[in-house]
């Protein structure tokens, strides 16, 4: 590996996650072998929370050991977290309708057990159903709804993920003033808490929008900052994308040059950390570069290697984006 800077990233991705594993570890040896019922749940739970991503069939078997536990020991606050736990799974798996209607019924029984913070959770996973569906109008209610439960039990965190997310919202319909509003206060919030990966999307989010508006300068502040931040957290998959946003900022000022270079980092990056989707974006990326230059041999190559990575994830937004600019690439 030439590069310096990628093989740090690499020695540092490496630690963490060998840090990472110790601690799923020891979690398993407490849910597992605990004798004490609530240290048991409280293990289940962070279990769920780390591999839910990674392990979404991993994680489903320990919320049904876990229900079965919370059930068994009378403890209905772990049992309704778990539920909501379920429920972030099956919203991942787009399996919205069951995930709505679970998440209804732990709201209904988490205020009948007087439980505001998991109320709280409720309707924030219901804002992002309703999100993930480009229901906005629906998003901003639950949101703003999840946000007065946290704001009632002093969660500043959950405060600012409401934010954050109620901007995504009011970005989506074009209301870029109330979006900006709202990314500034999700930032001031997630500054406050030392919640990375608030202020990471915070900061990402506010760069979109002064890309978009061609405020170059202002854009590339927020993008560093929010590298500087990927890096610190060891997102690969932030980084990589941040690193194609500062790309679009040297493609939009015709630096083809560094626009290729950040391309390139990106691409590397997500190539070796196994991360295909995002290797789809910096092929596609790259494409556009040397289509512009007007390399029209060397732009349908990129856009060819992107279309067949990108469908391997049916990710429609990307493939009409690539199928697009494949299209005005060959009538040259």
């Amino acid at each position: 590996m030439k590069n310096p800077y990628l093989l740090v990233l690499a020695c540092f991705f490496l630690l963490t996650h060998l840090h990472a594993q110790k601690d799923l570890d020891s979690l398993r040896v407490i849910y597992t072998k605990d004798v004490h019922h609530e240290r048991r749940l409280d293990a289940c739970l962070q279990l769920v929370q780390e591999l839910h991503a990674v392990d979404p069939a991993q994680a489903m078997s320990i919320i049904k050991q876990g229900l079965k536990l919370a059930t068994q020991s009378a403890q209905p606050d772990y049992r309704l977290k778990l539920q909501v736990q379920k429920a972030r799974i099956r919203l991942k798996q787009k399996a919205y309708l069951p995930a709505i209607a679970l998440l209804k019924e732990v709201g209904k029984d988490a205020e009948a057990y007087q439980l505001p913070e998991i109320q709280a959770e409720a309707y924030f996973f219901l804002g992002h159903a309703d999100l993930s569906q480009k229901l906005h109008e629906e998003a901003l209610f639950s949101f703003q709804h999840s946000y007065t439960f946290y704001q009632k039990v002093g969660d500043h965190v959950g405060m600012g993920k409401c934010l954050l997310n109620m901007g995504v919202s009011h970005h989506a319909k074009g209301e870029i003033t109330k979006a900006l509003e709202l990314y500034k206060e999700s930032l001031a919030k997630g500054e406050r808490t030392g919640e990375g990966s608030i202020v990471f999307r915070s900061l990402k989010n506010i760069g979109n929008i002064h890309l978009a508006q061609g405020n170059y300068t202002k854009a590339l502040d927020y993008y560093q900052k929010a590298q500087q931040l990927a890096t610190k957290l060891g997102e690969k998959k932030q980084i990589a994308f941040v690193l194609y946003d500062i790309g679009n900022i040297y493609l939009n000022l015709g630096d083809y040059p560094s626009a290729i270079r950040n391309y390139e980092e990106g691409l590397v990056l997500s190539t070796n950390a196994g991360l295909q989707e995002q290797e789809a974006y910096g092929l596609h990326e790259l494409g556009n570069v040397f289509a512009n230059q007007g390399n029209y041999d060397k732009a349908l190559s990129y856009y060819e290697e992107a279309l067949e990575l990108g469908e391997k994830f049916g990710n429609k937004n990307l493939i009409i984006s690539i199928l697009f600019n494949l299209g005005n690439t060959l009538l040259y």
